[in-house]
């Protein structure tokens, strides 16, 4: 009975020895240099200052996050989603290598403009594309503090469901960027700021851009009087440095939307010569221009119209030079075509051959030339 007992006590203590040995071989979604974290939330309190997460698995947030730190987070493909709102804060500079999502929901509804928050100075940078399913996107700055003015970076493309306010910050996409609706009277508000689109800007096809919805909306938030509704994308004010500018000059020359150029040209033909090659010549509005398009000259096209003899009378010699000449016919240009020594009958006509040319040379009795014909 005593070793029953005791091989019973033996197995349940191993069995208890093993509970822990089992959690620590479990593997979290993320991971803080080679230890790894069960959550996201957890990894981000571990992870030092100027330190790196790395995701291992697709990873969802599920709670509100505020990153309080300078960190690089690189999502080695996989998918990066925050189910809640996503706030960098002050100064804090954050670096996502890879795309991230941002959903966000009802219970945040009250922020709904800010699902996406850049606190001052705050500088946030995401090589991939950015997605707000839910809400909108907000940049705080203050205007002539450029420490305190946030600033984010899309190296992709950017979708926004409920718009974007620059509130004093910065934004920089190296893509499109699509809206869904509109927030505050346009697409975007940009008020201190500048937004820089390298790529498209697009409005989902479940709205459009009218009168009453301008893509931009430029100046001061709550200041009717001098704010700038820019409605049409063609209407830029001036072209600097390959970017089309709106909202200068205006009363807040800080607020500014700069969207890369696309050349629009016109093209003026230039028709080949004889002597020079053809061309087409390509002007964008903004002054650029360039040539393409090359056709080679057509060179001339001479037709023989007459001849010239060195000596008409052949009672000395009968070898003469016979030099014949052209005009092109398609620019009139004259010219000499051949030029030969031949030996001719002292009378009578005679046709000769100079290079390419048939001369028809007329010899009369005195052995003079009195005509030559081509």
């Amino acid at each position: 009975m005593k070793r029953k007992l005791l091989a019973l006590a033996l197995i349940l203590a191993m069995s208890v020895a093993l509970l822990p040995m089992t959690a620590m071989a479990a593997t979290g979604p993320v991971k803080v240099g080679d230890t790894e974290y069960a959550t996201f939330a957890a990894a981000l309190t571990a992870v030092p200052d100027g330190g790196t997460i790395d995701l291992v698995v697709d990873t969802n947030v599920t709670v509100n996050t505020t990153i309080n730190k300078s960190i690089i987070i690189n999502t080695n493909g996989y998918d990066l989603t925050f189910d809640r709102r996503l706030i960098i804060a002050d100064n804090m500079i954050v670096t996502i290598n890879g795309d991230i999502t941002v959903i966000g929901a009802a219970a945040d509804d009250g922020l709904i403009d800010e699902f996406l928050l850049l606190n001052y100075g705050a500088k946030l940078t995401v090589t991939g594309d950015v997605t707000l399913t839910r809400g909108g996107i907000k940049v705080m700055g203050v205007q002539g503090y450029p420490q305190w003015s946030g600033l984010l970076t899309v190296g992709g493309n950017v979708v926004v469901v409920y718009g974007i306010v620059l509130e004093g910050g910065s934004m920089s996409v190296g893509g499109d960027v699509t809206f869904y609706t509109f927030i505050w009277g346009a697409a975007a508000v940009v008020d201190g700021g500048t937004m820089t689109i390298d790529g498209a800007v697009l409005l989902h096809e479940e709205v459009s851009a009218g009168d009453s919805y301008p893509y931009f909306k430029l100046g001061y938030l709550w200041d009717s009087w001098n704010v700038k509704f820019v409605t049409d994308l063609t209407n830029y004010d001036r072209i600097v440095d390959g970017y089309e500018i709106f909202g200068y000059p205006q009363v807040n020359p800080t607020s500014v939307v700069r969207l890369k150029h696309v050349h629009i040209y016109d093209a003026v033909e230039t028709l080949p010569t004889c002597t020079a090659d053809g061309f087409t010549t390509y002007t964008c509005v903004c002054g650029h221009v360039y040539t393409d398009d090359i056709v080679p000259a057509l060179g001339h096209a001479y037709v023989a119209v007459s001849a010239t003899v060195s000596s008409t009378n052949l009672q000395d010699k009968t070898t003469v030079t016979i030099t014949v000449y052209g005009n092109c016919s398609m620019c009139g240009d004259f010219a000499q075509l051949a030029s030969q020594s031949v030996k001719l009958k002292q009378n009578g006509t005679q046709i000769v051959k100079i290079g390419a040319y048939s001369v028809t040379v007329v010899v009369n009795g005195n052995n003079k030339i009195t005509g030559i014909f081509v």
